[in-house]
Order: structure tokens, then C-alpha cells, then sequence
């Protein structure tokens, strides 16, 4: 939704070339399962296509954005990233979200306040089975919200309810927009 479409614009501003992967996660086997483990499947398969890429275009090495802050969650996904050999350079020099954040502004980058994202599968609980439908509802949610003036937010899907978490700078907003909130989300 709105991540393609920022990404584009990024790309174009920063005069970069931009190429899209398409991700098939779904067809991973165990993936749509929603395991503990689940991001190791997802960027087993991401990482794979991103080297196969990087190999045509003769790049000899993949880098990723992962940060210091990031080494200290549980994060499936940095086994696959170890095994197909992606270096993390921010993460290896000690960058932090805090130091991205001030070196952006200070380089006057788009992205200095850009909001954290995280997979939409990450809204679902562990074992709850993942379906297209589903996500491209959260998905859909969540573009919905950002409609109506929110920045920092999830929208975490349990079957057929819906558990919203802002930031605490935009809980009057929600509090006051929370008919709307409901609308959307029921939608």
C-alpha cells in the first residue's frame, strides 16, 4: 500500500534506481502457518532473490538496513540474512535508530521522521494462520487510519477483532476519532 508507493517516491527524489520484488512468502512452505520462526522463511526467500538480482547487475555484495537496536530483538529473519551472506553495516558500525534518525536530519534526508514499519504479518499472533484476505484487510486498515491524520500506529488482528495500538502524542486524536476508528476497521 502506502510503503510501495513512499518507496518509489524515495527512489525518485534520491535519483536512485528502484527495482520491485515480488515476495511470494504465502508459497513458502510452513510460512502461512505463522510459526515463532516465520521471518526466517520470508527473508530466506527475499534475501535469495535479492542476491539473484544483485548477481545480474555484477554487485558482488547485498547490504540491508538493519540496525544495533534490532540485534537485541528476536529476530528470525537475521539467520536466513547470516546464511545468504547480506551484510548489515549499520548494525556492525553500532547504529542506532536514535543515530540514523539524527544523521538523516542532519543530512536533511526525506526519511529522518519517516514512522517505523514492520511486516504486516507481524500483526497476527503466533499460529494463526496467514491468508492473502487477511492481510491485505490489515493492510487496508491500517492505510485507512493513516488517511484520517495517524502516523506511528499497528492495528493487531486477532481472527475477527481488532487491537489498535498508537503512539501516546496521538491518543487524544484516536480517542476522538474513535468512531471513525471503529467504521474503518469493521469496513
Amino acid at each position: 500500500f502506502y510503503e510501495l508507493e513512499e518507496a518509489r517516491n524515495l527512489a525518485t527524489q534520491l535519483g536512485i534506481k528502484h527495482q520491485i520484488i515480488v515476495s511470494e512468502e504465502l508459497e513458502i512452505p510452513g510460512y502461512s502457518d505463522n510459526p515463532p520462526d516465520r521471518c526466517y522463511y520470508c527473508k530466506s526467500e527475499l534475501f535469495e532473490k535479492i542476491k539473484y538480482i544483485a548477481g545480474k547487475e555484477g554487485f558482488a555484495a547485498v547490504f540491508d538496513g538493519t540496525n544495533a537496536d534490532e540485534l537485541k530483538d528476536f529476530r528470525p529473519g537475521q539467520k536466513a540474512k547470516k546464511e545468504k551472506g547480506v551484510i548489515s553495516p549499520l548494525a556492525e558500525t553500532g547504529f542506532t535508530k536514535s543515530d540514523i534518525r539524527l544523521w538523516s536530519e542532519k543530512y536533511n534526508l526525506p526519511t529522518a521522521s519517516k514512522q517505523s514499519y514492520a511486516c504486516l504479518a507481524s500483526r497476527f499472533p503466533y499460529g494463526e494462520k496467514i491468508t492473502k484476505e487477511k492481510l491485505d484487510r490489515v493492510g487496508q486498515a491500517e492505510y485507512d487510519l493513516r488517511n484520517l491524520g495517524f502516523t506511528q500506529f499497528r492495528i493487531r488482528s486477532h481472527e475477527n477483532l481488532a487491537r489498535l495500538e498508537f503512539i501516546s502524542g496521538e491518543m487524544e486524536m484516536a480517542w476522538f476519532k474513535r468512531k471513525d476508528i471503529v467504521s474503518l476497521c469493521k469496513k
